[in-house]
């Protein structure tokens, strides 16, 4: 297994194995399972559901997916923020405004300056990340209430090296609509 800035483990948890298939065609991270309280259905833990193509499988209209848990910025975006920014900081998050609740405009994640950018015009189902160097990296987003079998399935198709499918036809293989606002 690769990883997302060489510790995929550290970045997003170790616990156990995965849950589901690890991505094929050189995927490149590992997906933690949710913990569910079987007497409530409550989720124990928050990992950082994240699966992204490897730096040398890039290419394709996205470079990955995450579930986040939320649509709350501020709960959601640093522990991503500093899974991706671990050998380049990541210093701008582009996401679609109606898509997430209001948040300030910069936050700092490991001492690092971070600029929020809500657009009316990014796709409502990815974020868009660049880091220092000016490399972008554009994930689908899993809706937060999507079950957990669907939201593997779409982690596992955008992370897969070869595929240069869309986010529509992404999200749309596996039953899911495309553009929610």
């Amino acid at each position: 297994m690769s990883s997302v800035g060489g510790r995929a483990d550290a970045a997003l948890g170790s616990h156990g194995s995965p849950a589901g298939p690890e991505p094929t065609g050189g995927g490149s991270a590992k997906i933690i399972p949710d913990l569910i309280d079987t007497t409530t259905g409550d989720t124990l833990s928050h990992e950082l559901r994240l699966a992204v193509k490897p730096e040398s499988g890039r290419g394709g209209k996205v470079d990955g997916a995450w579930w986040p848990w939320s649509t709350d910025p501020a709960a959601e975006f640093p522990p991503l923020i500093a899974a991706l920014g671990v050998h380049d900081p990541v210093r701008r998050v582009a996401y679609h405004l109606r898509t997430w609740q209001r948040t300030a405009t910069r936050m700092a994640v490991d001492g690092v300056a971070v600029r929020l950018e809500g657009f009316p015009f990014t796709h409502p189902d990815t974020v868009n990340l660049i880091r220092a160097d000016r490399t972008r990296i554009r994930l689908v987003v899993v809706p937060p209430g999507t079950p957990g079998g669907v939201a593997l399935a779409v982690l596992h198709d955008a992370s897969t090296s070869d595929s240069a499918t869309t986010v529509e036809e992404i999200l749309a293989g596996n039953g899911l609509s495309s553009g929610r606002r």
